[in-house]
């Protein structure tokens, strides 16, 4: 039914957009805009209100196009410049057809016309390659939904989504005589709903059914499309399937297009009774998406990478003007102080940085026998398809390299989306006796360091199309606790908890009772994350640091042993002159993840990093 309450309506669907889109930040806000429109620095995606109404879409299809919309949104935001670019890849192809109008040019002798001049040219020929790359982006767009959505996969809603697209026109290229290739670029999309014999063009149909690798085309294209989405395959890597297997075919038709084009003398005038064939007279684009709003949207998220970056190089150094943040020259003298202290630590911590992500990415040498049927490894195939084409030439494939009974791979371990680490550490009054100094520089190394690792992480990101993304949080504790620096934060108030985190540890918060403030950490994990947790996808951290026994040792053992029930990585260290009744009442609570490091207070910062860096490895180092 068509919706009547749009707040209702995204409060419904909200955690199916959040699990889709995998931006927890992002908003939907439905406007009077024609089309969908990204405000990135906003953290906004415009809603199409009006067209929905006025066309009556039904929630369910409301939900497709907004799905469809967001489809490439994950990718979007890791790799902006490389979609911005994404045209700059096919310099080879667009120099082929370039060479082929030109000879058609100079062919009708029309190359002193402005209406064929080479600025046209180009122009003709990155809108059209770009149709083209909409066209099978659309389809992936289908795929993506249906796999992370089953219910779209069903009879009933297949049927709605086809009247969706015929509604907007987007198969209306299959019936051009002039512009096969269109129709081809359509066609996979089109053949999700109806037979490819429905098809008008014997040409395109042939292209579908064309075998390759022993089956047709179009069989191909949906296996290791499918096989994409699943893995979330970056940009580049589906560009490059594309690229072999699904544009030849695509180029043939242009070709074949472009040499039955009229070039007819325009004499610099608007045309009556003849066409300019390399002007754009029909619109078939989606009327929910403009590729200019798609531009800006890019160049946004773009810019706020290089922002972030940015920042985070800049944030908590000494080019940081604390003082534009609001801190006193006391406070400023003594992060700054802290911060200088822990430099060569931090800089041996990021060369380790660098190692631990290495190591997980590192390449395995693996022998595994190579199948002479069934499946087939697409990249394998991709890099050694000239070498194909020519064994299919000669209908001998016994030396092509990827039927080699043995070959070497690489294997990669799967990483979780996300890692949170909480630092929870004693502000009571007995930590004033000494041990405050200690526990500000364990806790400057760490938080420093780990800012660190946030960028090496974002730039490994950037290679491997494997985010991860490391999340923080403090809490100082007395006789109540207080959330210091927060997994949500961001930007400048995520530089602030830092800073608040070193500089206000002061021993001011009264007894010490941890208790309370691991329950507030057990109460804030969901369902949902316990879920994650179980399957991988995140990883949950706890490290603490106290100088006394606690309040309520039966109540803190039990919360300590509910954490670890959610698969929660617990760490203890107990700091302080030797106190035999504290140190049992530290063992009873934490057990074996507890260490008692006494009055050895110098080596406190050392013994933080180690056990931060032993979780860490049990994520990112591969194990056989």
């Amino acid at each position: 039914m068509p919706i009547s309450d749009w707040n209702s309506f995204l409060k419904k669907e909200e955690n199916n957009l959040l699990l889709f889109s995998e931006d927890s930040t992002l908003r939907y806000l439905p406007s009077d805009t024609t089309h969908f429109r990204f405000l990135p620095k906003d953290g906004l995606l415009l809603l199409p209100r009006d067209y929905f109404e006025k066309e009556n879409y039904e929630e369910d299809e409301i939900l497709f196009t907004i799905f469809s919309s967001l489809a490439f949104y994950p990718d979007w935001k890791r790799n902006p410049e490389r979609y911005l670019n994404r045209l700059d890849s096919f310099s080879k192809e667009k120099e082929e057809v370039y060479d082929l109008l030109e000879r058609k040019v100079r062919y009708y002798q029309v190359e002193n016309e402005e209406a064929y001049a080479p600025r046209v040219l180009k122009a003709y020929i990155n809108r059209e390659l770009s149709r083209f790359l909409k066209a099978i982006d659309s389809y992936y767009s289908l795929l993506r939904v249906e796999a992370l959505w089953p219910q779209f996969a069903s009879t009933e809603e297949r049927s709605r989504i086809e009247d969706l697209f015929r509604r907007e026109n987007v198969f209306e290229d299959l019936h051009s005589i002039s512009h096969t290739y269109r129709g081809y670029s359509i066609s996979y999309l089109y053949s999700e709903f109806e037979s490819y014999q429905n098809i008008p063009s014997q040409r395109i149909k042939r292209k579908l059914t064309e075998r390759v690798l022993g089956v047709k085309r179009l069989t191909l294209a949906k296996k290791i499309m499918m096989k994409q989405v699943m893995e979330e395959a970056p940009l580049e890597k589906r560009d490059r399937f594309l690229k072999t297997f699904l544009l030849p075919p695509f180029l043939s038709l242009w070709e074949k297009d472009i040499s039955r084009m009229v070039m007819a003398h325009q004499n610099g005038k608007e045309q009556t009774d003849s066409k300019n064939p390399l002007q754009d007279h029909e619109d078939q684009d989606n009327p929910l998406q403009n590729e200019e709003d798609e531009k800006k949207a890019l160049s946004a998220l773009a810019e706020e990478k290089k922002e972030r970056r940015s920042k985070i190089q800049q944030a908590l150094s000494g080019e940081k003007d604390l003082k534009a943040l609001g801190y006193e020259e006391d406070a400023i003298s003594l992060f700054h102080h802290y911060e200088t202290s822990v430099a060569k630590e931090r800089e041996e911590m990021k060369k380790y940085w660098a190692k631990l992500i290495g190591d997980s990415y590192e390449e395995v040498l693996l022998r595994k026998k190579e199948e002479r049927k069934g499946k087939l490894d697409p990249d394998s195939l991709i890099h050694h398809y000239p070498s194909f084409v020519e064994a299919e030439r000669k209908a001998n494939y016994k030396n092509l390299p990827v039927f080699e009974e043995e070959e070497w791979s690489r294997k990669d371990k799967v990483l979780p989306k996300t890692i949170d680490l909480s630092f929870v550490i004693d502000n009571s009054g007995s930590m004033k006796s000494g041990k405050i100094e200690y526990a500000r520089k364990a806790l400057s190394i760490v938080l420093l360091s780990l800012e660190d690792f946030r960028v090496a992480l974002e730039k490994n990101a950037e290679r491997t199309h494997q985010k991860t993304e490391l999340r923080v949080e403090t809490y100082l504790f007395g006789t109540k606790s207080k959330q210091v620096l927060s997994f949500t934060d961001k930007g400048e108030k995520r530089e602030k908890g830092i800073i608040n985190s070193i500089v206000t540890l002061d021993g001011s918060m009264g007894s010490t009772n941890d208790g309370a403030c691991l329950k507030v950490i057990l109460d804030s994990i969901t369902p949902i994350e316990r879920e994650e947790i179980k399957k991988g996808k995140k990883t949950k951290m706890i490290f603490e640091i106290t100088d006394g026994a606690s309040s309520l040792a039966g109540t803190t053992k039990k919360t300590v042993e509910e954490l670890t029930k959610k698969g929660a990585y617990i760490q203890a260290i107990e700091i302080g002159p030797k106190d035999q009744d504290a140190e049992e009442t530290f063992k009873f609570i934490f057990g074996e993840k507890g260490t008692l490091l006494g009055e050895e207070l110098s080596e406190l910062p050392t013994l933080l990093i180690n056990k931060v860096k032993t979780g860490l490895e049990s994520i990112f180092r591969n194990k056989d």
